[in-house]
């Protein structure tokens, strides 16, 4: 079986590692991916080709107009004449939709992947997409969320289909598990000394992921005379970069850590005492599960799923709510045994609901039902 996936970029998301996952992940012998990216190549496109997927970058620029994409992304799907088309991201889905006609007849899924919580601060274009798509969410075959959160969301502002369902994303356990001297390594790197506690917070900088949030609450731990050091790991955290003067003015320029993008993260999760997701918005976080499978505690905002993916209701807090996250980090520093508890429990979690292989069999064969009706 021939899939085409077809995605807004490929730089290092979300969206991106679910799709290079699915592709590393899939069975080989019963299917063949290949991958349109509508604007350029990024670190996810060389890994996808590095395991032998065949990736197109259409290129769009600012100065494409709608038709011109529409008409390379049309070439480019009657090319790879797949037996089912899977898009990603609201414009991707989009596009694709208004690609069909006679010459593409594959069934069309889409995989939508973001939550609504902070839609009024969504990019004027972005939210116009989104209204387009509930308009057009009756033409694709089905419809994918990836999670509750983002499914029940999207019904409420009139996303229509015959078959909307659930796949959260899934994990490696090979990949992300614990990693022995992390610790160590993250101490000696950073010429830190034995006793700090580490906090870490992954993901690109952007106003949604709200890093201001675990900003101010660092401040009042240091306030509070707690010995931590906080690790903001993602593009825009680049050392020497634009986030430096933020962390000068906040007077944390010592106990915060610019990391910049990481491949592989596991390293540098595996090191951390506790992982922070202080979003104002999110469907399924990746980097929760991810840190999990790490046996790393997770405090989280109640975004999206996050507050079922991490389970604990003690670990959960408001979005925006610098004094509850500054009351469950203190919680964390001061139990060790509670944070041995979390660890101990979080990866059999991850293992037992986000399993890379359990997530694939459910793409797999929703790809499979689709092609057989449609051929049907």
């Amino acid at each position: 079986m021939r899939v085409t996936q077809v995605i807004n970029n490929l730089q290092v998301g979300g969206a991106e590692t679910m799709m290079l996952r699915l592709a590393k992940h899939l069975d080989h012998s019963r299917h063949e991916i290949r991958v349109i990216s509508l604007m350029g190549n990024g670190p996810i496109g060389d890994e996808l080709r590095d395991i032998g997927v065949q990736v197109e970058c259409i290129g769009a620029r600012g100065s494409f107009s709608a038709l011109s994409l529409i008409r390379r992304l049309r070439r480019a799907l009657v090319n790879s004449a797949p037996h089912v088309i899977q898009s990603w991201m609201y414009h991707s889905n989009l596009i694709s939709t208004l690609c069909r006609d006679r010459s593409i007849s594959a069934p069309i899924c889409w995989n939508v992947r973001h939550s609504l919580h902070a839609f009024k601060n969504e990019k004027f274009m972005t939210r116009m997409v989104i209204h387009a798509g509930s308009k057009l969410s009756k033409r694709p075959e089905a419809i994918i969320f990836n999670s509750r959160t983002a499914c029940e969301q999207h019904k409420k502002i009139g996303y229509r289909n015959g078959r909307m369902i659930v796949i959260p994303n899934g994990v490696d356990m090979a990949e992300f598990t614990p990693v022995p001297e992390a610790r160590q390594n993250i101490q000696a790197r950073l010429g830190l000394k034995n006793g700090s506690f580490l906090i870490g917070c992954v993901g690109r900088r952007h106003p949604d992921k709200n890093q201001q949030l675990l900003l101010d609450a660092m401040k009042c731990l240091v306030q509070q005379r707690r010995n931590v050091h906080c690790l903001f790991i993602g593009r825009g955290f680049e050392p020497a970069g634009p986030a430096e003067k933020w962390t000068r003015v906040a007077g944390l320029e010592q106990r915060v850590h610019l990391m910049g993008e990481q491949r592989p993260i596991a390293p540098l999760l595996s090191g951390l005492d506790c992982l922070v997701l202080p979003s104002r918005g999110e469907s399924f976080p990746n980097v929760l599960i991810e840190a999990m499978a790490c046996a790393v505690p997770c405090v989280t905002t109640d975004v999206g799923d996050a507050a079922e993916i991490v389970g604990n209701p003690d670990h959960v807090v408001q979005a925006g709510d610098v004094d509850g996250l500054t009351s469950a980090l203190i919680e964390l520093i001061d139990k060790p045994d509670l944070r041995h508890e979390f660890s101990k429990n979080a990866r059999s979690r991850v293992a037992d609901l986000y399993s890379i292989h359990a997530v694939v069999r459910q793409y797999e064969d929703l790809w499979h039902d689709l092609a057989g009706s449609h051929e049907a």
